[in-house]
């Protein structure tokens, strides 16, 4: 969620899940943090990733072209 601090255990290894919600005709949306390609998936699959510390920037992109951006925080405890 956008603006959203996440706390999480050093050490642990905990992920975080990205998923977004996009019109029926899209197919393939495309993942970015820190404005670096994570992975491409298929529109209704949930995908996650290990944060690092720190202000992240995390961006979805549709094969339509449109793209949405979100800030979050990320603590370890």
């Amino acid at each position: 969620m956008a603006g959203t601090d996440y706390v999480l255990n050093r050490g642990e290894g905990q992920q975080l899940l990205l998923s977004c919600t996009t019109d029926s005709e899209v197919r393939q949306v495309y993942w970015y943090v820190n404005d670096e390609f994570l992975r491409a998936a298929p529109a209704t699959e949930r995908v996650f990733f290990r944060p690092s510390a720190g202000p992240l920037k995390i961006s979805c992109a549709d094969d339509h072209g449109r793209n949405t951006d979100i800030q979050i925080t990320v603590t370890e405890l």
